[in-house]
């Protein structure tokens, strides 16, 4: 097969149409031909599916669709199910009346515009292509959470390069994704993840999507909960897990359930990411986790949340945690009980109204009616956000709360964390709130976002991998032990004037009372985050028949 010179090269972020002009194929060439023929009656489709479903990265295009979203623009997609595809986000798009934008809210809607790849493809024609990002982090803290300071000899920078080629047609999608991440190695609270070349298969998926229905099978992040806060079911805390899933409905209900697979446990109930080489054997984990969404209006969604850890040596997929509409509540401890489980429910609503959004989003891990006296296990975590109370800006006042046992179990194996990072929070036993506003710049400089506020954050000595699970006499119900104390006033800075580029910061300094659980000791730090990031998409049409 050849190509013409005619043929445009490709171009960052844009399309590229391959035609059958500049395209000859040589006889025999039966391989081609068998593709072409399978790829073309896989995309009779209908019209709804002609585009490309590829998963895109929260990072990408999740701060500009969140402000959008705040002012009541892009809310076919629904705030708290992250992350969208290209397909939906450029649907979103063609639903915005652009004469109603400020040029704050227009630069975001080019920028999400440019992020994501227009493949809303002509009928019969495939879509080709390959993204690359790469970036580096920068920290005087060991860790990548500024609120919490962890002191170490490292020193604090860690590049990163994600490749991922992708393939979609109708409503089949597919990507194979590679991450190169030093930080997975340097992660103070997970086990390393990337062993070869700080390499790490990531983002690698096949699905598809159709207008009342999805499936998948796929190694993705998935957070729900708003863009940039924390959730108490499923979040993008963990490194990206194996995951089958599949979606029913559309518009104003829908229900989505998930079935993962998350890391085994050695024998002796160690964490090790190695627990395969264990000759004592070990213990499968799985996580279930289904949501039902009733959305009255655009501007209202309430959610009810299931999930479930189960474990056991001979555990496997389990059709009983797959089926999203089982009441797990009733199932976890009645027989036929096959597997060790911890299970979880939440609620949550986003509401906007006006220049007001609230969400509020809650679980409950373990309530014993029977001993009152045992500690209740449970995290809230929510926000309020008044937009332009000042010209182009956003206050948000926002908090969470997780109490001293949550995410844990009597079974070692039921810690509800994936490769040691929290699969909903990271940590147990805290409150922490902030109040910030974001002011946006473009009048001065395209792009850029100061934000001052101020960070709260009281934490309790329990901790979500506690080994034994403390008793009822060892913690109560929240900031067990020594409770330190960290107030933060910060300024973030972030900047990107283009797809292609961006730049942030969060300068600030912690002022700490019982510092390291140490009572009638203090700590004043400065401390600082910084990251920048490039992103490059390569994508192409090309014709399945010639």
């Amino acid at each position: 097969m050849t190509i013409c010179d005619r043929l445009p090269n490709f171009r960052v972020m844009k399309r590229i149409y391959i035609t059958p002009e500049c395209l000859s194929l040589p006889v025999g060439s039966g391989i081609i031909v068998l593709l072409s023929i399978l790829i073309t009656l896989l995309s009779a489709e209908s019209a709804h599916s002609q585009g490309a479903h590829i998963h895109v990265a929260e990072e990408s295009t999740g701060f500009a669709i969140a402000q959008l979203q705040l002012r009541g623009y892009m809310l076919s997609l629904n705030p708290t199910d992250l992350p969208y595809s290209d397909a939906v986000i450029v649907a979103a798009i063609t639903e915005v009346d652009r004469n109603l934008l400020s040029p704050t809210e227009l630069r975001w809607l080019n920028l999400v515009q440019a992020t994501v790849s227009d493949m809303h493809s002509e009928e019969g024609a495939a879509v080709i292509g390959i993204r690359v990002e790469g970036g580096l982090k920068a920290s005087n803290n060991e860790r990548l959470d500024v609120l919490r300071y962890s002191d170490s000899d490292e020193t604090g920078l860690w590049p990163h390069v994600k490749i991922q080629p992708r393939f979609s047609v109708g409503g089949f999608a597919a990507a194979i994704g590679g991450r190169h991440d030093v930080y997975y190695d340097k992660d103070p609270d997970g086990i390393d993840s990337a062993l070869r070349l700080f390499m790490r298969a990531e983002d690698a998926y096949v699905r598809y999507e159709s207008r009342w229905f999805s499936a998948s099978i796929a190694r993705i992040q998935r957070h729900w909960g708003q863009y940039g806060e924390e959730s108490t079911i499923v979040s993008s805390n963990p490194r990206s897990y194996d995951q089958i899933g599949f979606t029913l409905g559309h518009g104003r209900l829908r229900l989505r359930s998930t079935l993962g697979e998350l890391d085994s446990i050695t024998g002796d109930n160690e964490y090790t990411g190695l627990a395969g080489e264990d000759p004592s054997g070990s213990k499968r984990r799985y996580l279930a986790a289904s949501r039902l969404d009733w959305r009255p209006n655009q501007n209202l969604t309430v959610t009810a949340f299931q999930s479930v850890l189960y474990s056991g040596e001979n555990s496997n997929l389990s059709l009983k945690f797959l089926n999203p509409l089982l009441p797990v509540v009733l199932s976890l401890n009645n027989t036929p009980k096959n597997d060790e489980n911890n299970g979880f429910l939440g609620f949550a609503v986003w509401h906007r109204f006006k220049k007001t959004a609230f969400y509020i989003q809650t679980t409950l891990d373990d309530f014993d009616i029977i001993n009152l006296n045992e500690p209740s296990s449970f995290a809230v975590t929510g926000s309020v956000s008044f937009m332009d109370v000042i010209a182009r800006s956003t206050l948000q006042v926002g908090g969470t709360v997780v109490s001293a046992r949550t995410y844990n179990t009597h079974q070692v194996e039921g810690q509800y964390v994936y490769l040691l990072r929290g699969i909903a929070t990271q940590f147990s036993d805290y409150i922490s709130g902030y109040a910030r506003i974001e002011i946006f710049s473009d009048a001065l400089i395209p792009g850029l976002t100061v934000s001052p506020g101020v960070y709260l954050l009281l934490q309790g000595q329990a901790d979500i991998r506690t080994v034994p699970f403390p008793s009822e006499d060892e913690t109560g119900t929240i900031l067990s032990g020594t409770v330190e104390s960290t107030v933060r006033p910060s300024v973030r800075i972030r900047y990107d004037p283009s797809p292609l580029f961006f730049f942030s910061t969060d300068l600030g300094i912690n002022f700490t009372t019982n510092d390291e659980h140490i009572a009638n000791t203090s700590a004043t730090r400065f401390v600082g985050l910084a990251q920048f990031g490039l992103k490059i998409a390569l994508d192409g049409h090309m014709p399945l028949s010639f």
